[in-house]
């Protein structure tokens, strides 16, 4: 198995409940999309230690998408976001060539409005040099 080198990514806006930057995944309880092996995470939690957002290098959604999903813009690359039955909404996008390690998804979770959703995906960067 191969491990993802660090997140090229940074996040210029969060939503409001996130305190302070990210955090090392592993002092958190991880779910389903944040623990798949090999995979690299920024992870932004609340006054409570509770996961907000997280950034996933390594996986796309292991779930489909349950209902409408749009196309969206990340750092210039298309991807696409939608929310889910539980309240989470998924971030999903690829780098060519589209390997293991490009394969993103930045994952939301309740409660989170749709416009933090948007503004905070409109802030992604990947920073050159």
């Amino acid at each position: 198995m191969v491990d993802c080198e660090r997140v090229p990514y940074t996040v210029g806006v969060l939503p409001t409940s996130v305190t302070g930057n990210s955090v090392d995944k592993a002092l958190l309880e991880l779910d389903p999309l944040t623990s798949v092996g090999g995979t690299r995470s920024l992870v932004w939690v609340n006054e409570a230690g509770a996961v907000v957002v997280a950034l996933v290098r390594g996986t796309l959604p292991l779930e489909q998408f349950p209902g409408d999903k749009g196309k969206v813009f990340v750092a210039g690359i298309e991807g696409v976001a939608g929310p889910f039955d539980d309240g989470r909404w998924i971030v999903a996008w690829f780098e060519p060539p589209g390997e293991r390690c490009d394969l993103y998804t930045m994952v939301f979770y309740p409660p989170i409005d749709p416009k933090e959703v948007e503004a905070t995906i409109g802030s992604v960067n990947r920073p050159t040099g």
